[in-house]
Protein backbone atom coordinates (compact mmCIF):
# COMPACT_ATOMS: atom_id res chain seq x y z
CA UNK A 1 0.00 0.00 0.00
CA UNK A 2 1.10 3.44 -0.99
CA UNK A 3 1.32 6.78 1.39
CA UNK A 4 -0.48 9.43 1.02
CA UNK A 5 1.79 12.65 0.17
CA UNK A 6 1.68 15.93 1.63
CA UNK A 7 3.46 19.19 0.31
CA UNK A 8 5.96 20.73 2.40
CA UNK A 9 4.39 24.05 2.83
CA UNK A 10 0.55 22.99 3.52
CA UNK A 11 -2.43 25.46 3.14
CA UNK A 12 -4.62 25.42 5.49
CA UNK A 13 -7.38 27.22 6.90
CA UNK A 14 -6.68 29.31 10.20
CA UNK A 15 -9.69 26.61 12.14
CA UNK A 16 -6.94 23.82 11.29
CA UNK A 17 -3.30 25.51 11.76
CA UNK A 18 -3.13 23.68 14.88
CA UNK A 19 -4.23 20.67 14.38
CA UNK A 20 -2.95 20.26 10.95
CA UNK A 21 -0.16 17.41 11.91
CA UNK A 22 -3.24 15.88 13.86
CA UNK A 23 -5.10 15.30 10.63
CA UNK A 24 -1.82 14.34 8.72
CA UNK A 25 -1.23 11.82 10.89
CA UNK A 26 -4.61 10.31 10.89
CA UNK A 27 -4.58 10.29 7.35
CA UNK A 28 -1.18 8.67 6.64
CA UNK A 29 -2.04 5.86 9.45
CA UNK A 30 -5.53 5.39 8.36
CA UNK A 31 -7.00 5.95 11.49
CA UNK A 32 -10.65 7.11 11.52
CA UNK A 33 -12.47 9.05 9.64
CA UNK A 34 -11.22 12.78 9.75
CA UNK A 35 -14.38 15.33 9.46
CA UNK A 36 -12.27 17.74 7.07
CA UNK A 37 -11.93 18.38 3.77
CA UNK A 38 -8.62 17.72 1.77
CA UNK A 39 -7.29 20.39 -0.65
CA UNK A 40 -5.26 17.63 -3.18
CA UNK A 41 -3.60 18.11 -6.34
CA UNK A 42 -5.33 17.12 -9.67
CA UNK A 43 -3.93 14.19 -11.43
CA UNK A 44 -5.62 15.57 -14.84
CA UNK A 45 -5.65 18.69 -16.37
CA UNK A 46 -7.36 20.97 -13.68
CA UNK A 47 -5.79 22.08 -10.67
CA UNK A 48 -7.37 21.56 -7.48
CA UNK A 49 -10.01 18.98 -5.78
CA UNK A 50 -11.56 19.80 -3.16
CA UNK A 51 -12.81 16.23 -1.46
CA UNK A 52 -13.88 14.98 2.13
CA UNK A 53 -11.20 13.20 3.83
CA UNK A 54 -12.84 10.52 4.16
CA UNK A 55 -13.10 9.64 0.53
CA UNK A 56 -9.05 9.26 0.94
CA UNK A 57 -9.82 5.70 2.21
CA UNK A 58 -11.56 4.20 -0.53
CA UNK A 59 -9.83 1.23 -1.92
CA UNK A 60 -8.57 3.68 -5.17
CA UNK A 61 -6.41 5.78 -3.17
CA UNK A 62 -4.58 2.69 -1.61
CA UNK A 63 -2.74 2.25 -5.26
CA UNK A 64 -2.95 5.85 -6.09
CA UNK A 65 -2.40 8.07 -3.10
CA UNK A 66 -3.34 11.54 -3.99
CA UNK A 67 -0.65 14.59 -2.73
CA UNK A 68 -2.65 16.73 -0.36
CA UNK A 69 -1.80 20.45 -0.61
CA UNK A 70 -3.98 21.45 2.45
CA UNK A 71 -7.02 21.25 4.64
CA UNK A 72 -10.15 23.35 5.65
CA UNK A 73 -12.80 22.49 8.28
CA UNK A 74 -15.83 23.24 5.99
CA UNK A 75 -16.21 22.97 2.54
CA UNK A 76 -16.65 27.18 2.38
CA UNK A 77 -12.95 27.91 4.08
CA UNK A 78 -11.61 25.18 1.33
CA UNK A 79 -12.97 27.25 -1.60
CA UNK A 80 -11.55 30.34 0.03
CA UNK A 81 -8.14 28.81 0.41
CA UNK A 82 -8.61 27.42 -3.58
CA UNK A 83 -9.57 31.27 -4.42
CA UNK A 84 -6.67 32.95 -2.62
CA UNK A 85 -4.08 30.49 -3.74
CA UNK A 86 -5.23 30.98 -7.20
CA UNK A 87 -5.02 35.40 -6.70
CA UNK A 88 -1.51 34.55 -5.21
CA UNK A 89 -0.30 31.92 -7.93
CA UNK A 90 -1.68 34.72 -10.69
CA UNK A 91 0.31 37.88 -8.52
CA UNK A 92 3.53 36.07 -8.13
CA UNK A 93 3.86 34.21 -11.93
CA UNK A 94 1.64 35.77 -14.09
CA UNK A 95 -0.36 32.55 -15.02
CA UNK A 96 -3.14 30.53 -13.26
CA UNK A 97 -0.74 27.19 -12.89
CA UNK A 98 -1.04 26.51 -9.46
CA UNK A 99 -0.09 22.76 -10.11
CA UNK A 100 3.31 24.40 -11.16
CA UNK A 101 3.65 26.88 -8.41
CA UNK A 102 3.50 24.09 -6.22
CA UNK A 103 5.11 21.83 -6.93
Amino acid sequence: MKKIRFLEKMYNSESLEKTADYYRWRLLHRVGRPDIYVLILSEGSDQLEIMHASGLFQPYYREHPPTVAGFASTYDEAVAICVSLAACVYHDTGDADIKGFLK
